[in-house]
């Protein structure tokens, strides 16, 4: 119900929690988490423009979401920069609302209470793009594909936390339970001590990491109907079983998702992401900042990598090439040598991402030993296809990086990325 249709006389009044009882969907949600923000002593930026007083109340890479106070009249003179709101309450009264705290940065004694009033509250939410990234692909190169989702699969798991499961599209709605199965296993495939070697049990972890390792019953039945739907029937038997053999369900899955059956799983996730946030605003909109610099790296790969006899466009680009005699692969530390193989496919795609403030653009370069015209001809493949191994046929690495500072000027720019893409094919 509407809280502004109940004035009184009598002013009362509510904490926070008590004060979001009154909304419902995102508003209600919204006031919670401004309660956890105060709860946990959070510093908040107390920037007042046109009357509204906004405070981000939390943040993924897929979405951030605002508590805006409209109206808002400040009480108590000017008002600092920043604020540490303790003992916050919420008067109503009069038809309009009091919002009254102790702001801890100020040192003085006696402590002065500030206050503001408002005449309405609501949420605004600001959609992201899940095929977006702020970690440095360096970080974890062995890890790819992988590494690549872990991102907007907890940016999906968060936005559920934070608005609820009826802020989901149709599309987040069908990959939800399986990306609640796979964080629970992507926490301990893609930690720093995990190492994927040569052979079906030459898999390394923390076996102490294993043994916390834990599914819900709707993680379990989630995880039971995705290996079923993959056709990943050893997996999914390994797991019937998992509390009396962890490691054994652990290394089976793993090897799915590195060997070459892994990629139908990741084109079904990655395409119902894209899908998810087709509607979203693009980089231009929320990051108006990078949008020209975008353009013209986008422009100049794009030129320089076509007239070298690469096929495609950004960011995904092929150049079938005539194999050596002796191809010699090496994946996983470990070297194939293939004698008089007939094709070879070179796949390049470059991966964005925002990484400490700079536009960053990563370079992959996959490899594929075609033994039959299928194995090369499919238009549909990109370097990421190197990454699920078919013994030393597929390979895939990170090949270079290309950072833009927003401050650079576009001459700048431009020669950056084109010594940046020449390195890379020449």
């Amino acid at each position: 119900m509407s809280v502004n249709s109940e004035g009184s006389k009598k002013a009362i009044e509510y904490s926070l929690k008590d004060f979001a009882r009154f909304y419902t969907g995102a508003n209600r949600q919204a006031l919670l988490l401004f309660a956890r923000l105060v709860e946990a002593g959070t510093v908040i930026p107390y920037r007042i423009r046109n009357k509204a007083f906004s405070v981000e109340v939390a943040s993924t890479t897929a979405f951030t979401l605002n508590l805006v106070f409209q109206n808002v009249l400040i009480e108590d003179g000017r008002h600092p920069a920043q604020i540490l709101m303790e003992n916050v309450r919420i008067q109503r009264g009069g038809g309009v609302f009091r919002l009254k705290f102790y702001n801890a940065l100020k040192k003085e004694e006696p402590a002065k209470e500030s206050s503001f009033v408002f005449d309405h509250l609501n949420s605004a939410v600001v959609l992201w793009n899940y095929n977006f990234y702020t970690q440095s692909l360096l970080d974890n190169p062995e890890k790819l594909p992988w590494c690549l989702l872990d991102e907007p699969m907890r940016a999906l798991l968060g936005k559920v936390s934070s608005l609820g499961r009826d802020s989901l599209n149709e599309y987040e709605k069908k990959i939800l339970p399986a990306v609640q199965f796979l964080d629970v296993i992507f926490g301990l495939y893609l930690d720093a001590e995990t190492k994927v070697a040569y052979g079906r049990s030459n898999i390394y972890f923390n076996r102490e990491k294993l043994e916390t390792m834990t599914f819900g019953e709707g993680q379990k039945r989630a995880g039971i109907a995705l290996m079923e739907q993959f056709g990943w029937l050893e997996s999914k038997q390994r797991f019937l079983h998992f509390e009396e053999d962890k490691e054994a369900f652990f290394k089976s899955f793993v090897r799915q998702l590195t060997q070459k059956e892994g990629k139908t799983l990741y084109t079904w996730l990655q395409g119902n992401l894209s899908a998810a946030t087709s509607e979203y605003p693009r980089l231009k909109q929320v990051l108006p900042v990078y949008a020209g610099n975008h353009r013209i790296i986008c422009n100049c790969i794009d030129k320089v990598i076509r007239d070298c006899g690469y096929e495609g466009s950004y960011p995904d680009y092929r150049k079938e090439k005539k194999a050596a005699f002796v191809e010699v692969s090496q994946v996983y530390e470990r070297k194939y040598t293939y004698l008089n193989e007939k094709k070879k496919l070179e796949l390049i795609s470059f991966v964005e991402s925002i990484v400490n403030g700079c536009l960053t653009v990563t370079a992959l370069r996959g490899t594929i030993l075609g033994k039959r015209k299928t194995d090369i001809y499919d238009t549909a493949m990109t370097a990421i296809d190197g990454c699920f191994t078919e013994q030393g046929r597929r390979r895939c690495q990170v090949e270079s990086v290309l950072s833009i500072d927003p401050d650079m000027e576009e001459g700048q720019v431009l020669e950056l990325t084109q010594d940046f893409i020449i390195g890379l094919v020449k």
